[in-house]
């Protein structure tokens, strides 16, 4: 798969996912507020499931488990 993210002012960030990984969740841009504007950068990181991803970024969000 590809994945191309557009924003106001910048060029378009294009994430090829074709990169072998056995893990299930791919973080491919990091969305910054700076100063009021739109920042967007390519990350490209694989984590097994959210809560390392959450861990990596320093989200801090809560996990348990739950159910849909």
């Amino acid at each position: 798969g590809v994945v191309t993210v557009y924003a106001p002012d910048q060029p378009p960030i294009e994430v090829r996912l074709d990169e072998a990984s056995n893990m299930g969740m791919c973080a491919v841009t990091l969305i910054e507020n700076a100063g009021g504007q739109m920042r967007i950068s390519r990350k490209v990181q694989y984590f097994q499931n959210h809560k390392p991803m959450d861990e990596a970024f320093g989200w801090g969000m809560r996990w348990t488990r739950g159910s849909k």
